[in-house]
């Protein structure tokens, strides 16, 4: 990983809510931070949080700043607004070219260990 010399500073304290529920507080951040997401230029305020397994989070702060927004859970795909006239859309890049498609013997599995959501798409092929 390079070596960003990003430049931390002390800031006042703020409690953040995370998506699972669980509060943390942040009291120092890197200001104008300028970062590529899918090809496109950023620049950003960024508080640091202690969490796991991210590089980025980007909260409601940053989608609200972006004005317009759009999800498309069909095609995977998040939209903003950049500079209140130009629609960015981002593409899941964790998909595959294939469709991932689950048996009915492991959704039943995954119910039962209580996963919070499932999606299911049920074809009516009438012959």
């Amino acid at each position: 990983m390079p070596n960003l010399q990003l430049k931390l500073i002390a800031k006042s304290p703020i409690q953040v809510a995370a998506a699972n529920g669980s509060k943390m507080k942040s009291e120092s951040a890197c200001l104008s931070c300028d970062y590529i997401i899918q090809g496109h230029q950023f620049q950003s305020d960024f508080r640091l949080l202690e969490v796991q397994g991210y590089d980025v989070v980007l909260g409601t702060d940053w989608i609200f700043a972006h004005g317009l927004v759009g999800l498309n859970l069909k095609s995977r795909e998040f939209s903003i607004t950049n500079d209140s006239t130009t629609v960015i859309t981002f593409a899941d890049e964790t998909l595959s070219d294939h469709k991932a498609l689950i048996s009915p013997k492991k959704l039943c599995k995954l119910l039962k260990k209580k996963a919070l959501g499932a999606v299911v798409v049920l074809n009516n092929n009438k012959t």
